[in-house]
């Protein structure tokens, strides 16, 4: 009977240049078991991590490595003591699962006293539990939560996609060219700030994202992307918006088009999710 192998020593360090597309990759291995999981995009990393406001990547992603350097984790702290991210390699199990954790956890704890900060909070899935132990054992409170969260990451696919899906039912010779002003809300600052949406002659949509201020247009529509994730998801209307001043429509002839574009957005099959409100 062959002895089992012995566990592979990891080795905590700071990010550097070029760990961007492992980290990607690690992410992905270690989301990839659970429910609604989508594969991340290495730009979309970047942007919401390393060049996230109050991030110093070289010191606040800690990287779990072998030392041949492969990579079996990785630890994002924000500067307000949110652990933004903790992900271990699914390869890691039992006791080595457990060790990771703790190796990592430490570094992150320390990192935080760096920045002068009391506590660091995160959230995990309760069903790993080799991590949730790590974390009780160093003294962690657990709250436990339940809930969800629809955060729309290109937005410009997901109005295109939706769209095309219902050219067929526009209006025949419905031609407006509007342009969506859109603001974080309650989302993270996101690189898309502004759409362009044109239906042509023959009926095919085009979608840009942050189209020239003076580009032409028929209508203007100012709102906030959680609106715009309400909209899709069917937890508000556009006369519910309007009422709740949560969408401006420029000029005011165009407030017919609006409301028709948003009911082209509107999903037809129910969803049950909570407000796009960043919980």
């Amino acid at each position: 009977m062959a002895a089992p192998a012995a566990p592979v020593e990891l080795r905590l360090r700071h990010f550097r240049a070029g760990d961007d597309a492992a980290l990607v990759a690690q992410a992905g291995r270690a989301l990839g078991p659970y429910g609604g999981h989508v594969e991340r995009w290495l730009e979309h990393w970047r942007w919401s991590i390393l060049d996230r406001p109050g991030i110093e990547p070289a010191a606040d992603v800690l990287v779990l490595a072998t030392a041949a350097d492969d990579i079996r984790g990785y630890g994002v702290l924000a500067a307000d003591g949110t652990v933004l991210e903790l992900f271990l390699d699914p390869v890691l199990v039992g006791e080595e699962r457990a060790a990771a954790a703790r190796t990592l956890i430490a570094g992150l704890e320390a990192r935080a006293r760096e920045r002068g900060l009391e506590t660091i909070q995160l959230e995990q899935p309760r069903i790993d539990g080799r991590v949730r132990e790590a974390l009780l054992a160093a003294g962690y409170r657990e709250d436990e939560t339940s809930s969800l969260q629809v955060i729309l990451v290109n937005v410009v696919e997901a109005v295109r996609r939706i769209l095309t899906h219902r050219q067929g039912r526009m209006p025949h010779g419905w031609r407006p060219r509007f342009v969506l002003e859109l603001a974080p809300g309650f989302y993270r600052p996101h690189p898309t700030q502004s759409l362009l949406v044109q239906i042509d002659d023959a009926g095919a949509v085009t979608v840009a994202d942050n189209p020239p201020p003076a580009v032409d247009r028929d209508v203007t529509m100012a709102m906030d992307l959680s609106c715009l994730t309400d909209l899709i998801l069917r937890r508000t209307t556009f006369d519910q918006a309007r009422g709740d001043a949560r969408i401006t429509v420029r000029p005011a002839s165009g407030e017919q088009d609006a409301r028709t574009l948003c009911d082209f957005l509107a999903l037809r099959t129910p969803w049950f999710s909570p407000p796009a409100d960043g919980r």
